[in-house]
Protein backbone atom coordinates (compact mmCIF):
# COMPACT_ATOMS: atom_id res chain seq x y z
CA UNK A 1 0.00 0.00 0.00
CA UNK A 2 1.26 3.29 -1.09
CA UNK A 3 -0.08 6.03 0.91
CA UNK A 4 0.84 9.54 1.26
CA UNK A 5 -0.65 12.30 3.80
CA UNK A 6 0.01 16.22 2.57
CA UNK A 7 -1.55 19.00 3.34
CA UNK A 8 -4.86 19.45 1.23
CA UNK A 9 -5.36 21.89 -1.71
CA UNK A 10 -8.07 24.08 -2.67
CA UNK A 11 -9.02 21.30 -5.89
CA UNK A 12 -9.61 18.47 -2.37
CA UNK A 13 -12.16 21.13 -0.53
CA UNK A 14 -15.14 18.86 -2.14
CA UNK A 15 -13.90 15.17 -1.72
CA UNK A 16 -13.30 16.39 1.73
CA UNK A 17 -16.24 17.91 2.71
CA UNK A 18 -17.95 14.39 1.03
CA UNK A 19 -15.78 12.29 3.36
CA UNK A 20 -16.97 14.18 6.32
CA UNK A 21 -20.79 14.41 5.56
CA UNK A 22 -20.75 10.74 5.11
CA UNK A 23 -19.08 10.29 8.54
CA UNK A 24 -21.71 13.02 10.48
CA UNK A 25 -22.96 10.40 13.28
CA UNK A 26 -19.32 10.27 14.04
CA UNK A 27 -17.96 14.06 13.49
CA UNK A 28 -21.32 15.64 13.24
CA UNK A 29 -21.84 18.73 10.57
CA UNK A 30 -18.60 19.66 9.46
CA UNK A 31 -19.40 23.37 7.81
CA UNK A 32 -17.33 23.89 4.27
CA UNK A 33 -15.97 27.23 5.44
CA UNK A 34 -14.50 25.64 8.58
CA UNK A 35 -12.90 22.77 5.82
CA UNK A 36 -11.90 25.99 3.72
CA UNK A 37 -10.24 27.98 6.32
CA UNK A 38 -8.29 25.08 7.48
CA UNK A 39 -6.86 24.63 4.06
CA UNK A 40 -5.79 28.33 3.82
CA UNK A 41 -3.99 28.12 7.18
CA UNK A 42 -2.61 24.82 6.43
CA UNK A 43 -4.49 22.73 8.99
CA UNK A 44 -5.54 19.92 6.89
CA UNK A 45 -3.86 17.03 6.04
CA UNK A 46 -5.26 14.55 3.59
CA UNK A 47 -4.07 10.49 2.49
CA UNK A 48 -3.84 9.85 -1.00
CA UNK A 49 -3.68 6.68 -2.08
CA UNK A 50 -1.30 6.24 -4.96
CA UNK A 51 -3.06 6.23 -8.56
CA UNK A 52 -1.69 2.88 -9.94
CA UNK A 53 -4.09 1.69 -7.54
CA UNK A 54 -6.92 4.21 -7.54
CA UNK A 55 -7.87 4.92 -11.04
CA UNK A 56 -10.13 8.26 -10.60
CA UNK A 57 -8.46 11.26 -9.45
CA UNK A 58 -11.82 12.17 -7.30
CA UNK A 59 -11.31 8.97 -5.61
CA UNK A 60 -7.61 9.14 -4.37
CA UNK A 61 -8.50 10.95 -0.77
CA UNK A 62 -9.18 8.36 1.59
CA UNK A 63 -8.86 10.05 4.67
CA UNK A 64 -8.04 13.54 6.31
CA UNK A 65 -7.17 15.24 9.78
CA UNK A 66 -8.36 18.97 10.83
CA UNK A 67 -6.29 20.13 13.60
CA UNK A 68 -5.04 23.16 15.01
CA UNK A 69 -1.81 24.37 16.95
CA UNK A 70 -3.00 26.41 19.89
CA UNK A 71 -0.02 29.14 21.17
CA UNK A 72 -0.29 27.91 24.68
CA UNK A 73 1.37 24.62 23.55
CA UNK A 74 -0.88 22.19 22.74
CA UNK A 75 -2.05 21.06 19.56
CA UNK A 76 -5.85 19.44 19.14
CA UNK A 77 -7.37 17.20 16.41
CA UNK A 78 -10.67 18.53 15.62
CA UNK A 79 -11.96 15.66 12.89
CA UNK A 80 -9.99 12.60 11.88
CA UNK A 81 -11.73 10.16 9.39
CA UNK A 82 -10.70 7.54 7.10
CA UNK A 83 -12.88 5.86 4.65
CA UNK A 84 -14.24 2.60 6.11
CA UNK A 85 -12.32 -0.21 3.10
CA UNK A 86 -9.01 1.38 4.18
CA UNK A 87 -9.33 0.89 7.76
CA UNK A 88 -6.92 -1.57 9.52
CA UNK A 89 -4.17 -0.37 7.35
CA UNK A 90 -2.50 2.23 9.30
CA UNK A 91 -3.67 5.19 7.19
CA UNK A 92 -4.92 6.76 10.61
CA UNK A 93 -1.97 6.19 12.30
CA UNK A 94 -0.18 7.93 9.50
CA UNK A 95 -2.41 10.86 9.80
CA UNK A 96 -2.04 11.56 13.74
CA UNK A 97 1.82 11.06 12.98
CA UNK A 98 1.69 13.44 10.63
CA UNK A 99 -0.43 15.96 12.88
CA UNK A 100 2.04 15.40 15.35
CA UNK A 101 5.16 15.96 13.39
CA UNK A 102 3.61 19.50 12.58
CA UNK A 103 2.79 20.18 16.09
CA UNK A 104 6.21 19.55 17.33
CA UNK A 105 7.83 21.92 14.66
CA UNK A 106 5.57 24.58 16.29
CA UNK A 107 6.98 23.98 19.50
CA UNK A 108 3.60 22.43 21.04
CA UNK A 109 4.31 19.98 24.06
CA UNK A 110 0.82 18.10 23.97
CA UNK A 111 -1.97 16.40 21.59
CA UNK A 112 -5.58 16.71 22.39
CA UNK A 113 -8.83 15.55 21.19
CA UNK A 114 -12.19 14.23 22.51
CA UNK A 115 -14.28 11.54 21.01
CA UNK A 116 -17.72 10.45 21.62
CA UNK A 117 -17.45 7.60 24.60
CA UNK A 118 -19.51 5.32 22.74
CA UNK A 119 -17.41 4.87 19.18
CA UNK A 120 -14.73 2.11 18.45
CA UNK A 121 -12.25 5.16 17.52
CA UNK A 122 -11.30 5.26 21.28
CA UNK A 123 -9.53 2.08 21.14
CA UNK A 124 -7.62 3.23 18.07
CA UNK A 125 -6.43 6.35 20.52
CA UNK A 126 -5.52 3.99 23.07
CA UNK A 127 -3.40 1.76 20.96
CA UNK A 128 -1.30 4.82 19.69
CA UNK A 129 -0.28 5.93 22.67
CA UNK A 130 -3.22 8.45 23.91
CA UNK A 131 -4.15 8.92 27.75
CA UNK A 132 -7.41 9.15 28.70
CA UNK A 133 -7.60 12.68 31.36
CA UNK A 134 -11.33 12.47 32.06
CA UNK A 135 -14.80 12.43 30.39
CA UNK A 136 -16.94 15.67 29.31
CA UNK A 137 -20.40 15.32 29.73
CA UNK A 138 -22.06 18.50 27.71
CA UNK A 139 -25.42 19.52 28.40
CA UNK A 140 -28.62 19.12 26.02
CA UNK A 141 -28.56 15.99 24.52
CA UNK A 142 -25.07 15.81 22.69
CA UNK A 143 -23.35 12.67 23.69
CA UNK A 144 -20.86 12.26 26.46
CA UNK A 145 -17.08 12.40 25.20
CA UNK A 146 -13.57 11.17 26.25
CA UNK A 147 -10.86 13.41 26.57
CA UNK A 148 -7.21 12.06 25.26
CA UNK A 149 -4.11 13.58 25.44
CA UNK A 150 -0.40 12.54 23.78
CA UNK A 151 3.04 13.88 25.10
CA UNK A 152 4.81 15.23 22.23
CA UNK A 153 7.92 15.25 24.31
CA UNK A 154 8.87 12.06 23.45
CA UNK A 155 7.47 11.60 20.53
CA UNK A 156 10.16 9.95 18.31
CA UNK A 157 9.79 6.89 20.74
CA UNK A 158 6.33 7.26 21.77
CA UNK A 159 4.12 3.82 20.94
CA UNK A 160 2.90 5.71 17.85
CA UNK A 161 6.23 4.10 16.57
CA UNK A 162 5.89 0.58 18.29
CA UNK A 163 4.44 -2.36 17.82
CA UNK A 164 0.92 -3.26 18.65
CA UNK A 165 0.23 -5.45 21.96
CA UNK A 166 -0.23 -8.72 21.21
CA UNK A 167 -3.70 -10.23 20.84
CA UNK A 168 -5.36 -13.81 21.16
CA UNK A 169 -3.12 -15.31 23.25
CA UNK A 170 -4.67 -18.60 23.91
CA UNK A 171 -4.84 -20.46 27.74
CA UNK A 172 -5.10 -24.39 28.05
CA UNK A 173 -7.77 -25.10 30.93
CA UNK A 174 -5.79 -28.43 32.11
CA UNK A 175 -8.41 -28.42 35.37
CA UNK A 176 -7.21 -31.96 35.73
CA UNK A 177 -5.90 -34.73 37.54
CA UNK A 178 -1.95 -34.69 37.54
CA UNK A 179 -1.92 -38.09 35.28
CA UNK A 180 -4.10 -36.87 33.00
CA UNK A 181 -2.13 -33.70 32.19
CA UNK A 182 1.13 -35.78 31.70
CA UNK A 183 -0.73 -38.21 29.54
CA UNK A 184 -1.68 -35.23 27.23
CA UNK A 185 1.27 -33.86 26.69
CA UNK A 186 3.29 -36.89 26.90
CA UNK A 187 0.58 -37.84 23.93
CA UNK A 188 0.70 -34.70 21.93
CA UNK A 189 4.79 -34.79 21.78
CA UNK A 190 4.47 -38.49 20.50
CA UNK A 191 2.40 -37.55 17.94
CA UNK A 192 4.76 -34.92 15.98
CA UNK A 193 7.75 -37.08 17.14
CA UNK A 194 9.30 -34.39 19.33
CA UNK A 195 9.05 -31.60 16.73
CA UNK A 196 5.57 -29.96 16.82
CA UNK A 197 4.31 -26.50 14.75
CA UNK A 198 3.36 -24.59 18.17
CA UNK A 199 3.97 -25.23 21.47
CA UNK A 200 0.15 -25.49 23.13
CA UNK A 201 1.39 -25.46 26.71
CA UNK A 202 3.18 -22.89 27.18
CA UNK A 203 -0.24 -20.80 28.57
CA UNK A 204 -1.91 -22.53 31.07
CA UNK A 205 -5.25 -21.60 33.34
CA UNK A 206 -6.26 -24.40 36.33
CA UNK A 207 -8.68 -23.33 39.25
CA UNK A 208 -6.97 -24.63 41.78
CA UNK A 209 -9.92 -25.29 44.40
CA UNK A 210 -10.53 -27.88 42.09
CA UNK A 211 -7.64 -29.88 41.42
CA UNK A 212 -5.88 -32.87 43.42
CA UNK A 213 -2.42 -31.20 45.31
CA UNK A 214 -0.36 -33.43 42.79
CA UNK A 215 -1.58 -31.26 39.87
CA UNK A 216 -0.57 -27.76 41.48
CA UNK A 217 2.92 -29.70 42.33
CA UNK A 218 2.89 -30.46 38.91
CA UNK A 219 2.43 -27.23 36.89
CA UNK A 220 4.49 -25.45 40.00
CA UNK A 221 7.52 -27.59 38.88
CA UNK A 222 6.49 -26.84 35.42
CA UNK A 223 6.08 -23.35 35.60
CA UNK A 224 9.58 -22.46 37.92
CA UNK A 225 11.18 -24.48 35.69
CA UNK A 226 11.96 -27.06 38.53
CA UNK A 227 10.98 -30.05 35.59
CA UNK A 228 9.69 -29.52 31.67
CA UNK A 229 7.32 -31.44 30.27
CA UNK A 230 8.52 -33.86 28.40
CA UNK A 231 12.44 -33.23 27.11
CA UNK A 232 12.55 -30.62 24.74
CA UNK A 233 9.53 -29.12 25.54
CA UNK A 234 9.46 -25.21 26.69
CA UNK A 235 8.03 -24.79 30.37
CA UNK A 236 4.87 -22.65 30.53
CA UNK A 237 5.62 -18.72 30.41
CA UNK A 238 2.70 -17.77 32.04
CA UNK A 239 -0.04 -19.57 34.47
CA UNK A 240 -3.66 -18.18 35.40
CA UNK A 241 -5.28 -19.07 38.66
CA UNK A 242 -8.84 -19.36 37.67
CA UNK A 243 -11.62 -18.49 40.90
CA UNK A 244 -13.77 -21.53 39.99
CA UNK A 245 -16.92 -19.45 39.57
CA UNK A 246 -18.23 -21.69 37.03
CA UNK A 247 -18.48 -23.92 39.69
CA UNK A 248 -20.69 -21.94 41.67
CA UNK A 249 -22.82 -21.59 38.47
CA UNK A 250 -23.08 -25.42 38.48
CA UNK A 251 -24.11 -25.42 41.86
CA UNK A 252 -21.64 -27.04 43.24
CA UNK A 253 -20.68 -24.85 46.09
CA UNK A 254 -21.83 -21.43 46.98
CA UNK A 255 -20.39 -17.89 46.40
CA UNK A 256 -19.71 -17.56 50.02
CA UNK A 257 -17.81 -20.38 50.30
CA UNK A 258 -16.18 -19.90 46.94
CA UNK A 259 -15.01 -16.92 48.20
CA UNK A 260 -13.58 -18.49 51.74
CA UNK A 261 -11.75 -21.25 50.15
CA UNK A 262 -10.41 -19.17 47.11
CA UNK A 263 -8.65 -16.52 49.73
CA UNK A 264 -6.82 -19.67 51.76
CA UNK A 265 -5.54 -21.02 48.32
CA UNK A 266 -4.28 -17.57 46.82
CA UNK A 267 -2.74 -17.04 50.15
CA UNK A 268 -0.98 -20.25 50.46
CA UNK A 269 -0.61 -21.11 46.84
CA UNK A 270 0.80 -17.70 45.55
CA UNK A 271 3.46 -18.73 42.32
CA UNK A 272 1.10 -18.05 39.40
CA UNK A 273 1.30 -15.25 37.39
CA UNK A 274 -1.95 -14.31 37.38
CA UNK A 275 -4.88 -14.48 39.68
CA UNK A 276 -8.61 -14.65 38.76
CA UNK A 277 -10.79 -12.68 41.61
CA UNK A 278 -14.08 -14.26 42.92
CA UNK A 279 -17.07 -13.68 40.48
CA UNK A 280 -20.46 -14.92 40.72
CA UNK A 281 -21.71 -16.13 37.14
CA UNK A 282 -25.25 -14.80 35.95
CA UNK A 283 -26.89 -17.34 34.03
CA UNK A 284 -29.19 -16.50 31.19
CA UNK A 285 -32.64 -18.13 33.16
CA UNK A 286 -31.72 -15.54 36.21
CA UNK A 287 -34.03 -12.70 36.58
CA UNK A 288 -32.80 -8.94 36.15
CA UNK A 289 -32.52 -8.32 40.17
CA UNK A 290 -30.40 -11.63 40.54
CA UNK A 291 -28.36 -10.33 37.51
CA UNK A 292 -27.50 -7.16 39.12
CA UNK A 293 -27.23 -8.66 43.02
CA UNK A 294 -24.41 -11.29 41.08
CA UNK A 295 -22.72 -8.24 39.67
CA UNK A 296 -22.68 -6.68 43.12
CA UNK A 297 -21.63 -9.20 44.82
CA UNK A 298 -18.60 -9.77 42.10
CA UNK A 299 -16.93 -6.47 42.41
CA UNK A 300 -17.65 -5.93 45.98
CA UNK A 301 -15.67 -9.16 47.12
CA UNK A 302 -13.30 -8.53 44.59
CA UNK A 303 -12.80 -5.16 46.34
CA UNK A 304 -11.92 -7.16 49.56
CA UNK A 305 -10.21 -9.57 47.94
CA UNK A 306 -7.22 -6.68 46.86
CA UNK A 307 -7.37 -5.25 50.33
CA UNK A 308 -6.91 -8.54 51.95
CA UNK A 309 -4.01 -10.04 49.11
CA UNK A 310 -2.08 -6.99 49.31
CA UNK A 311 -0.58 -7.93 53.08
CA UNK A 312 0.03 -11.16 52.22
CA UNK A 313 3.89 -12.11 52.05
CA UNK A 314 5.32 -12.65 48.56
CA UNK A 315 8.98 -14.16 48.90
CA UNK A 316 8.15 -15.58 44.99
CA UNK A 317 7.52 -12.34 43.45
CA UNK A 318 8.20 -8.29 44.44
CA UNK A 319 5.12 -7.58 41.99
CA UNK A 320 1.88 -6.25 44.13
CA UNK A 321 -1.09 -8.71 44.12
CA UNK A 322 -3.03 -5.89 42.26
CA UNK A 323 -1.03 -5.86 39.43
CA UNK A 324 -1.31 -9.69 38.65
CA UNK A 325 -4.84 -9.76 39.23
CA UNK A 326 -7.99 -10.38 36.58
CA UNK A 327 -11.23 -8.71 37.64
CA UNK A 328 -14.12 -10.10 36.00
CA UNK A 329 -16.88 -8.25 34.59
CA UNK A 330 -20.62 -9.35 33.69
CA UNK A 331 -23.89 -7.96 32.57
CA UNK A 332 -26.79 -8.30 30.86
CA UNK A 333 -27.05 -4.36 29.31
CA UNK A 334 -23.87 -2.36 28.01
CA UNK A 335 -24.45 -0.33 30.78
CA UNK A 336 -23.55 -2.72 33.18
CA UNK A 337 -20.64 -3.78 31.39
CA UNK A 338 -18.75 -0.28 30.84
CA UNK A 339 -19.79 0.49 34.80
CA UNK A 340 -17.62 -3.39 35.42
CA UNK A 341 -14.73 -1.58 33.40
CA UNK A 342 -14.68 1.23 34.80
CA UNK A 343 -15.04 0.04 38.60
CA UNK A 344 -12.06 -2.21 38.68
CA UNK A 345 -9.93 0.76 36.89
CA UNK A 346 -10.76 2.99 39.53
CA UNK A 347 -9.91 0.14 42.02
CA UNK A 348 -6.22 -0.15 40.35
CA UNK A 349 -6.83 -3.43 38.23
CA UNK A 350 -5.76 -3.34 34.48
CA UNK A 351 -6.35 -7.03 33.27
CA UNK A 352 -10.36 -7.98 33.46
CA UNK A 353 -11.92 -10.67 31.91
CA UNK A 354 -15.62 -10.85 30.36
CA UNK A 355 -17.68 -14.22 31.65
CA UNK A 356 -21.16 -12.78 30.53
CA UNK A 357 -21.89 -15.25 27.78
CA UNK A 358 -25.46 -16.34 27.32
CA UNK A 359 -26.40 -19.95 28.28
CA UNK A 360 -28.14 -23.49 27.51
CA UNK A 361 -28.68 -27.07 28.63
CA UNK A 362 -30.13 -28.04 31.36
CA UNK A 363 -27.78 -26.98 34.18
CA UNK A 364 -26.26 -23.89 31.56
CA UNK A 365 -23.13 -25.30 31.50
CA UNK A 366 -22.96 -24.18 27.42
CA UNK A 367 -21.30 -21.03 26.59
CA UNK A 368 -23.34 -19.76 23.45
CA UNK A 369 -21.44 -16.45 21.01
CA UNK A 370 -24.92 -14.72 20.57
CA UNK A 371 -25.16 -11.35 19.34
CA UNK A 372 -26.31 -9.87 22.35
CA UNK A 373 -22.88 -11.59 23.81
CA UNK A 374 -21.21 -9.84 21.04
CA UNK A 375 -22.81 -6.65 21.86
CA UNK A 376 -21.31 -7.02 25.35
CA UNK A 377 -17.97 -7.99 24.29
CA UNK A 378 -17.82 -5.05 21.93
CA UNK A 379 -18.65 -2.89 24.73
CA UNK A 380 -16.36 -4.16 26.96
CA UNK A 381 -13.37 -3.70 24.45
CA UNK A 382 -13.96 -0.61 23.38
CA UNK A 383 -14.34 0.44 27.34
CA UNK A 384 -10.55 -1.05 28.35
CA UNK A 385 -8.44 0.22 25.60
CA UNK A 386 -9.98 3.65 26.34
CA UNK A 387 -8.72 3.22 29.49
CA UNK A 388 -5.62 1.12 29.32
CA UNK A 389 -6.65 -1.94 30.26
CA UNK A 390 -5.93 -5.73 28.77
CA UNK A 391 -9.00 -8.00 28.62
CA UNK A 392 -9.12 -12.15 28.88
CA UNK A 393 -12.18 -14.10 27.14
CA UNK A 394 -13.52 -17.03 29.65
CA UNK A 395 -14.24 -20.73 28.18
CA UNK A 396 -14.45 -20.29 24.36
CA UNK A 397 -16.22 -23.53 23.60
CA UNK A 398 -15.21 -24.22 19.87
CA UNK A 399 -12.93 -22.64 17.55
CA UNK A 400 -15.08 -20.99 15.24
CA UNK A 401 -15.99 -18.70 17.65
CA UNK A 402 -12.44 -16.66 17.48
CA UNK A 403 -13.32 -16.15 13.52
CA UNK A 404 -16.93 -15.06 14.41
CA UNK A 405 -14.85 -12.56 16.91
CA UNK A 406 -12.23 -11.69 14.61
CA UNK A 407 -15.27 -10.99 11.91
CA UNK A 408 -17.16 -8.99 14.23
CA UNK A 409 -13.91 -6.81 15.04
CA UNK A 410 -13.36 -8.18 18.55
CA UNK A 411 -9.58 -9.23 19.49
CA UNK A 412 -9.14 -9.69 23.26
CA UNK A 413 -5.70 -10.05 24.85
CA UNK A 414 -6.51 -13.09 25.68
CA UNK A 415 -9.05 -16.67 26.20
CA UNK A 416 -8.97 -19.82 27.27
CA UNK A 417 -10.92 -23.05 26.25
CA UNK A 418 -11.30 -26.63 28.15
CA UNK A 419 -13.90 -27.01 24.87
CA UNK A 420 -11.87 -29.03 23.27
CA UNK A 421 -10.56 -31.57 25.82
CA UNK A 422 -14.96 -31.74 26.65
CA UNK A 423 -15.86 -32.03 23.24
CA UNK A 424 -13.23 -34.35 22.29
CA UNK A 425 -14.38 -36.98 25.39
CA UNK A 426 -18.14 -36.54 24.03
CA UNK A 427 -17.48 -37.74 20.89
CA UNK A 428 -17.18 -34.62 19.31
CA UNK A 429 -14.44 -33.10 16.67
CA UNK A 430 -13.90 -29.31 15.58
CA UNK A 431 -12.07 -27.59 12.59
CA UNK A 432 -11.04 -24.41 12.73
CA UNK A 433 -13.45 -22.59 10.27
CA UNK A 434 -16.10 -25.83 10.33
CA UNK A 435 -18.86 -26.52 12.53
CA UNK A 436 -18.35 -30.02 15.03
CA UNK A 437 -19.02 -33.79 14.17
CA UNK A 438 -20.52 -36.00 16.22
CA UNK A 439 -18.28 -38.54 14.92
CA UNK A 440 -19.23 -41.42 17.60
CA UNK A 441 -22.67 -41.05 17.21
CA UNK A 442 -23.75 -40.12 14.18
CA UNK A 443 -22.72 -42.67 11.52
CA UNK A 444 -22.86 -40.19 8.60
CA UNK A 445 -21.11 -37.60 10.43
CA UNK A 446 -17.16 -38.98 10.32
CA UNK A 447 -17.61 -39.08 6.37
CA UNK A 448 -18.83 -35.23 6.46
CA UNK A 449 -15.75 -34.69 8.99
CA UNK A 450 -13.26 -36.01 6.49
CA UNK A 451 -14.80 -33.72 3.25
CA UNK A 452 -14.25 -30.52 5.45
CA UNK A 453 -11.13 -31.71 6.50
CA UNK A 454 -10.04 -31.78 2.42
CA UNK A 455 -11.46 -28.07 1.95
CA UNK A 456 -9.90 -26.68 4.73
CA UNK A 457 -6.53 -28.04 4.43
CA UNK A 458 -6.22 -29.44 7.94
CA UNK A 459 -3.71 -32.02 8.68
CA UNK A 460 -2.11 -33.74 11.84
CA UNK A 461 -1.53 -36.67 13.25
CA UNK A 462 -4.22 -37.35 15.49
CA UNK A 463 -7.19 -37.23 12.72
CA UNK A 464 -5.03 -39.92 9.80
CA UNK A 465 -7.33 -42.99 10.18
CA UNK A 466 -10.44 -44.06 11.40
CA UNK A 467 -9.27 -44.57 15.03
CA UNK A 468 -10.67 -40.92 15.50
CA UNK A 469 -13.98 -42.41 16.55
CA UNK A 470 -12.61 -45.09 18.81
CA UNK A 471 -10.00 -43.01 20.65
CA UNK A 472 -10.74 -40.53 23.24
CA UNK A 473 -7.09 -39.05 23.39
CA UNK A 474 -6.99 -38.74 19.72
CA UNK A 475 -9.76 -36.42 19.55
CA UNK A 476 -8.76 -34.51 22.14
CA UNK A 477 -5.25 -33.99 20.83
CA UNK A 478 -6.75 -33.15 17.26
CA UNK A 479 -9.76 -30.43 19.02
CA UNK A 480 -6.41 -29.01 20.40
CA UNK A 481 -4.40 -28.61 17.40
CA UNK A 482 -7.74 -27.22 15.78
CA UNK A 483 -7.56 -24.58 18.40
CA UNK A 484 -4.24 -23.76 17.83
CA UNK A 485 -5.23 -23.50 13.88
CA UNK A 486 -7.94 -21.27 14.21
CA UNK A 487 -5.43 -19.00 16.65
CA UNK A 488 -3.59 -18.98 13.68
CA UNK A 489 -5.67 -18.02 11.22
CA UNK A 490 -7.46 -14.69 13.23
CA UNK A 491 -3.90 -13.79 13.97
CA UNK A 492 -3.45 -13.69 10.42
CA UNK A 493 -6.38 -12.69 9.33
CA UNK A 494 -5.56 -9.63 7.14
CA UNK A 495 -3.42 -12.74 4.52
CA UNK A 496 -5.97 -15.38 4.58
CA UNK A 497 -9.12 -13.61 4.42
CA UNK A 498 -10.99 -16.55 2.87
CA UNK A 499 -10.23 -18.17 5.59
CA UNK A 500 -12.68 -15.77 7.79
CA UNK A 501 -15.44 -15.58 5.67
CA UNK A 502 -15.94 -19.84 5.77
CA UNK A 503 -17.52 -19.64 9.07
CA UNK A 504 -20.05 -16.73 8.21
CA UNK A 505 -20.92 -18.96 4.82
CA UNK A 506 -21.21 -22.58 6.82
Amino acid sequence: MDVEVRLAKRRDLKVVKKLADEHRRELGFVKLASLEKAIQERRLLVAVVSSSLVPRPSSRIIGFVHFRCCKDGHATIYEIVVAPEWRGKGVGRKLVEAVCTHARSRSCTCLRLKCPIDLPANGFYQRLGFIRIGIENPDGNRRPLAIWELDLQDFVHSTLNSQPATRWQFYVGLTADASSIRALVRRFYEGYSGQPPFHPFERIIVSPLFVPPATLRLLRSWRTGESSPVSHAPCPVSLIFDSGGYQVQMGKLSYDELCRRLRQVYERENWADLFVLPDHVPTSKDSDAEVERKIKETLTMGELFLNWLSSVPRLSSPVPFVEQVIGVVHGRTVKQIREGVRKWHELGVRYIAFGSFGTSGRDGSVNLLSQNSLKLLKALQDEALSLGMKFHIFGIGNPTYLVRLKNEGIEPTSFDSTGWWKAGGFGKVFLPVSQQFHITRKPLALSRFLNAKSMDSHSCPFCLDSMLTKSRWLRVLHNLVAFAEAVQIVMDGAQNPHLLLKVMRR
